[in-house]
This record gives structure tokens, C-alpha cells and sequence, in this order.
């Protein structure tokens, strides 16, 4: 019997018990496996175990852990694949902006993402199965996401997706010279950059929203 050391760090409690149900489901269908399960409803729950010297063999991690809480499970993601590279993560999620989606493929190259109303029951096993037997699982929308990013690869750099993110959050210009730490024409260049890619005459914010997330880049 091979025992797996198993984290979910998920601030919804039935969240949390159906993946604890499915992983249960799994380990009974699966001569061989068994699943010993921990959770945590809060990062510093998680982050405790890691200093305490913790490791586990696969942990699924919720992106956003409450309003009141800034740290996410992207944070804590980085802090495991520090500790233990060993460890296989699983994202459940339930944000949809692509950013966010690039953001954390970049920082933490997951083995699997799944959107959370594209969840259900046989999901959580089969991804939990690949992902056990050293592949990736992705639900349908991040399998579209990374088609167009692929796509989208050789067009833009970091800096234009940070742009087009801001703007998306009704940054002004003046907040995109502090955060991008760009002049004001090197802004305007930027959004001159992105109008072309996106088959556009004209740089207005709208405009470059619209185009943007009808390529799926938001």
C-alpha cells in the first residue's frame, strides 16, 4: 500500500469535503493507494505545516483564499516548489482573468489547473490520476487559454500583458508610469504596440479591452 501525503488549501469548507470525499472515492477504486489528507482554510494554516518541516506528495491549492486574506495560494505555491520540488500542484480556481492564469503558469509551471465551475466529481479523479501518473491535467477553459497563449507568445512581452491587466482595472496613465515604471510616451508606444497586434486603428482603452478579450488575453 503506497500512502500519499495529500494538502488542500481551500477556504470553502464544501469545497474542501468534496475533494476530500473524491480523493477517498479514488483510493478505494485504486488497489495500492491511499490518501492522507490535511486541510487548511488559510495560508498561514498552510504555511505553519511548511515551517514545521511538512512535505506532501501532491497539494491542490485554491488561487484566492478570501477577501480578508491579501496572501494567495499562488504565494503559497511559490513557497512550496521552494521547499519541496518534489511536491505535485493542482490549482482550483475560480478567477477568470487570463492575467492572473499567465501569472502563475510563468511563476509556478502547475501540473494541474482546474476552473472550479468546470468541476465535478469524475474531474477530480481523473486529474488526480494523471497527475499521479506524471502528466498534466487542465480543465477545458485553461486547455483554451494555452492554445491562445501559445499563439499569443511571439506577439507580446511581460510588460504588455501588465499593461493591458492595469487598464482592464481602470488604471490612468499616471498609475501605469508608477507601477510600469514608464514615461508617458513609453506608455503611448506600448498601446501604439498592442493596437497593431490586435488589428486596431485606434489606442482608446475600450477599444483595446474589447479586442483584448475577445483573443482571450484577458
Amino acid at each position: 500500500m503506497t500512502t500519499l501525503k495529500v494538502l488542500i488549501l481551500e477556504d470553502e469548507p464544501l469545497t474542501c469535503h468534496a475533494l476530500k470525499m473524491a480523493l477517498d472515492d479514488f483510493s478505494k477504486s485504486k488497489e495500492g493507494y491511499h490518501f492522507q489528507v490535511e486541510i487548511c482554510n488559510t495560508y498561514h494554516q498552510g504555511l505553519e505545516k511548511i515551517d514545521r518541516g511538512f512535505t506532501y506528495d501532491l497539494a491542490i491549492l485554491d488561487v484566492n483564499l478570501g477577501r480578508d486574506h491579501p496572501e494567495t495560494g499562488e504565494d503559497f505555491a511559490m513557497i512550496l516548489r521552494s521547499s519541496s520540488t518534489d511536491t505535485k500542484i493542482v490549482f482550483l480556481t475560480s478567477i477568470s482573468e487570463r492575467f492572473r492564469y499567465y501569472s502563475i503558469f510563468k511563476k509556478i509551471n502547475p501540473e494541474g489547473f482546474i476552473i472550479k465551475s468546470e468541476l465535478d466529481f469524475f474531474e477530480i479523479k481523473n486529474a488526480v490520476q494523471k497527475v499521479l501518473n506524471g502528466e498534466t491535467y487542465f480543465s477545458k477553459s485553461i486547455s483554451e487559454f494555452l492554445k491562445n497563449e501559445r499563439e499569443a507568445a511571439e506577439s507580446l512581452d511581460e510588460t504588455d500583458r501588465t499593461l493591458l491587466f492595469l487598464l482592464s482595472k481602470g488604471a490612468t496613465t499616471k498609475d501605469l508610469v508608477e507601477k510600469l515604471f514608464l514615461s508617458t510616451s513609453g506608455i503611448e508606444w506600448r498601446k501604439r504596440k498592442l493596437a497593431k497586434i490586435l488589428g486596431l486603428a485606434t489606442t482608446h482603452t475600450p477599444q483595446l479591452l474589447e479586442k483584448a478579450r475577445y483573443a482571450n488575453l484577458l
